[in-house]
């Protein structure tokens, strides 16, 4: 009888553990780098924050890399900050379980500069919203990264999703002689070899909206964007929009 009561004793007990002394999520690591916008500088010592997790924090090494690990399955937005650099958001993803590294599989930034940025300010065709957040980002050619230039995809659209109210059709960059993104340009309908595109003052959302890119006979990835007050994103590659059909 004694042995009866002890094998129940332990089975609640385990099943009081089951319930309350969940396992932690499995770790998946994650590598990546932030670089500046139109100038080829690493941001160094640049401090890395979660807007899903406010207690965490890393930081840049000389090359502009960093590394962590982050519970796998779950939600993972993050912001570059540094004092030569205006703050940049990155995309939203959901952290596989096998972790996010290797070339076409980084986290990465490409963050202005403040004096390039309040330069972009004054140039671009909309008055920026500080209650509104700003949405950049590459729509990738196949299996092209940040390392290379150029690295868009020509004649793609893209779109918002939900579609918000009041901001307009995305703006496409233009591209430069040397391959660089041209902000000057205006007027084009679909990207340019740039693949850059851009949405101006986009209403803030809990819920992360949809980049999808769109041209015949050609399979993109999708990419989130986690929209907050004041925010500036920008999604580079790889995690916009990109090509995944080799044979476009």
């Amino acid at each position: 009888e004694s042995t009866m009561a002890g094998m129940a004793a332990l089975a609640v007990a385990m099943i009081a553990c089951f319930l309350l002394c969940a396992a932690p999520a499995d770790a998946a690591l994650v590598t990546g780098f932030a670089h500046a916008f139109a100038f080829p500088l690493k941001v160094e010592q640049g401090t890395i924050t979660a807007v899903e997790n406010a207690s965490f924090k890393t930081t840049t090494d000389g090359m502009g890399r960093f590394e962590f690990d982050w519970p796998a399955d779950t939600q993972m937005t993050l912001t570059v900050h540094h004092g030569g650099f205006h703050d940049t958001q990155g995309g939203t993803v959901v952290v596989p379980r096998l972790g996010m590294y290797g070339r076409l599989n980084e986290y990465t930034f490409q963050t202005p500069t403040t004096v390039v940025f309040d330069v972009l300010e004054l140039i671009l065709p909309a008055k920026i919203d500080k209650t509104k957040c700003q949405v950049i980002t590459t729509v990738t050619a196949f299996n092209k990264t940040l390392a290379d230039d150029p690295q868009g995809e020509p004649n793609a659209t893209i779109s918002l999703h939900p579609t918000p109210e009041g901001v307009a059709d995305a703006f496409y960059f233009g591209i430069a002689k040397n391959n660089k993104t041209n902000p000057l340009i205006r007027g084009l309908n679909a990207t340019s070899l740039d693949g850059g595109a851009g949405f101006f003052n986009v209403p803030p959302r809990d819920e992360p909206y949809v980049l999808r890119a769109t041209k015949e006979g050609v399979v993109f990835s999708e990419a989130q964007v986690l929209c907050r007050a004041g925010a500036l994103v920008n999604v580079a590659p790889p995690l916009g929009p990109r090509v995944l059909n080799a044979t476009a």
